[in-house]
């Protein structure tokens, strides 16, 4: 499954899945992860955890559930907007319920795309495919090569 088109091989993008089901998080990091090689996909199950991922890694893209026990997936971005390592340049949301108050917060949130549930992975995929082609015409040239040969090594070893 391959939606995005070639892309310096130099460049690599991480991906942050949050939902407190480890099931809808694990099975969406899988999915987003056939995208492209070049993604590295961090799934967490609560906002404090991706909290705690982010003070460790630079996050190109957060997909997030709306609604979550502790911290809601609106609180998640607003601390993010906030964060001294700064916010990922893309943030999706996903949830059940489509209220005109979620409407106007994610718009104030700029967030990119807000999915309704029942939503295919593919869609979401696809929006990924999309944010990662202007992200790798806009990304610098950085130390990305070594997430490359991290991918690549991990899908060996889940090979093997």
């Amino acid at each position: 499954m391959s939606f995005i088109k070639p892309i310096p091989s130099t460049l690599c993008f991480k991906v942050l899945v949050v939902d407190d089901h480890p099931g809808t998080a694990k099975t969406l990091a899988r999915a987003i992860a056939q995208v492209s090689p070049l993604i590295e996909v961090i799934p967490v199950t609560s906002g404090s955890e991706a909290l705690r991922q982010v003070m460790t890694h630079t996050i190109d893209i957060l997909i997030t559930d709306v609604n979550m026990p502790g911290m809601s997936g609106l609180d998640l971005v607003k601390r993010l907007q906030n964060h001294s390592l700064g916010q990922p340049t893309y943030c999706f949301l996903m949830t059940a319920s489509e209220t005109p108050e979620l409407i106007v917060a994610s718009k104030l949130l700029r967030v990119s795309e807000v999915f309704f549930k029942p939503c295919r992975p593919e869609r979401i995929c696809q929006a990924v495919a999309k944010a990662i082609e202007t992200l790798g015409q806009t990304k610098p040239v950085s130390q990305s090569v070594a997430c490359l040969k991290n991918n690549l090594s991990i899908d060996i070893e889940m090979c093997s």
